[in-house]
């Protein structure tokens, strides 16, 4: 996917717009935010649906987002 294009890029977090990087998901700054500060919290591994997750990567993305 795009988002794990990104992610796994190599590039330095500056140049890719990553914040975050957790054991998970990692938080993303819209190259195009809706509002000033707008982030966009993934997942790690690509799934259809958050019910693909599983409970680790579910607790962390959650708490990540809180």
């Amino acid at each position: 996917t795009l988002f794990e294009a990104i992610e796994q890029s190599g590039l330095d977090d500056s140049e890719t717009f990553i914040v975050h990087r957790g054991e998970t998901c990692f938080v993303l700054l819209n190259a195009y935010p809706y509002t000033s500060g707008h982030m966009m919290v993934l997942p790690r591994r690509a799934v259809a649906t958050l019910d693909g997750l599983d409970a680790a990567e579910h607790e962390e993305l959650w708490a990540t987002v809180r």
